[in-house]
């Protein structure tokens, strides 16, 4: 099985919070948290993706800042390539889409999210505003 490549936006606010949302019944991992992000498309950059996701997710057009780490992980169902970006707002807009909404940095490092994103964790720790 192919290995899926996964673009996951850390949308920052001039307040230093992130966007974050729980991932819906019915899909692997519900009711834990997620930020936002997908699939990459065939012939997509993950630049590309994570701009479109948030956008689908969210409601909000996001500029890619930097990308801050990319993660290999295996789950039963296969393998996956995820690219964290360091997101910015553009438009002034700052009301997400529900279920998403703002969160500290603290209140994200005590988030219930999939073991997947544990090392963005730990980078967020380490680095709790964004990579500049």
């Amino acid at each position: 099985m192919p290995r899926k490549r996964i673009a996951i936006g850390l949308i920052w606010n001039n307040r230093g919070e992130i966007v974050v949302g729980q991932r819906a019944e019915g899909d692997s991992f519900a009711g834990f948290d997620e930020l936002p992000g997908g699939h990459c498309e065939e012939n997509e950059s993950p630049e590309d993706a994570v701009i479109r996701e948030c956008l689908e997710e969210t409601g909000l057009v996001v500029h890619v800042h930097k990308l801050r780490i990319v993660v290999e992980h295996t789950y039963e169902r296969g393998e996956l390539e995820l690219s964290f970006f360091d997101c910015l707002l553009l438009d002034g807009q700052d009301a997400p889409l529900s279920p998403f909404r703002w969160w500290s940095v603290d209140e994200v490092l005590g988030g219930k999210f999939p073991p997947a994103n544990e090392r963005i964790l730990e980078s967020l720790r380490e680095h709790p505003a964004p990579i500049v």
